[in-house]
């Protein structure tokens, strides 16, 4: 089963902003997905096999975006992959 997180948006992102990440173990990815309102995606990674193998990797993604990965979510993902499957 895929794992899901609400991450914080950055300051000055839209009211109806919503950021999520988890990890799928079906396709042994870490993924993240960022929408505006119900139809504007903005972002969303790791809808391919092994396309975010790393925490490390989708932190430096999410930062990319202005998005702090807070460790109390880093730590979740990180049993979430050991206990769903490994690389």
């Amino acid at each position: 089963m895929t794992s899901r997180y609400v991450l914080p948006d950055p300051p000055g992102s839209p009211a109806d902003a919503l950021t999520t990440t988890g990890w799928d173990p079906r396709f042994a990815t870490f993924w993240a997905q960022s929408y505006v309102g119900d139809e504007q995606t903005v972002f969303r990674y790791g809808v391919t096999p092994r396309e975010i193998p790393t925490l490390e990797e989708l932190a430096e993604l999410l930062r990319t975006h202005g998005i702090h990965l807070p460790p109390e979510i880093a730590h979740q993902l990180g049993r979430d992959m050991r206990s769903g499957g490994s690389l």
